[in-house]
């Protein structure tokens, strides 16, 4: 996520060179692997209403989704304008009430960041493993089945290994 006093990250740089700084959340996680048939959504897998309370759940270790949105304040406002028009549709699936009060809702992200401690990420990562890799959520109405939204209060800075020295672009 972008500190207050960082400039806006350039098109031909890779994120993770500009920036380190981190807010480990569970609300965020949106990785999949699919066994079996079934349709992504809403930050699970949809298997049917009669196999929802019964439907494996893994959660791989050491794979994390990078959610980037905030890495770039200047990029985040011109993106809010379609992401407030992609809230305000009236078709399934679409985000939740966050996206309504976009404004208000980056700046609580912010808020939050600031008033949290800084831990290590390894630790975060066993933390956040230990918490979501068990005790799934299962809608039985929906047939959804999925991690649950925890919000760590801990930010974190992104090790070394994350810069793009280390990639092929």
């Amino acid at each position: 996520m972008e500190k207050q006093g960082q400039t806006p990250v350039p098109m031909d740089t890779c994120v993770f060179d500009e920036r380190t700084a981190a807010l480990f959340t569970g609300h965020y996680s949106k990785a999949w692997a699919f066994r079996q048939d079934a349709r992504a959504l809403r930050r699970g897998m949809e298997v049917g209403k009669r196999r929802a309370n019964r439907a494996n759940f893994a959660m791989p270790e050491g794979v994390y989704l990078a959610h980037l949105k905030f890495a770039d304040t200047t990029a985040l406002a011109k993106a809010n304008p379609h992401r407030k028009e992609v809230a305000s549709s009236e078709d399934a699936g679409m985000p939740g009430t966050a996206w309504a009060s976009l404004h208000v809702e980056d700046q609580r992200f912010f808020s939050r960041f600031r008033s949290f401690r800084n831990i290590p990420l390894e630790t975060v990562c066993n933390e956040a493993y230990r918490q979501l890799s068990v005790d799934p959520v299962r809608e039985q109405n929906s047939g959804i089945v999925s991690a649950r939204s925890l919000r760590f209060k801990a930010n974190t800075h992104l090790p070394e290994w994350f810069q793009s020295r280390e990639l092929k672009t």
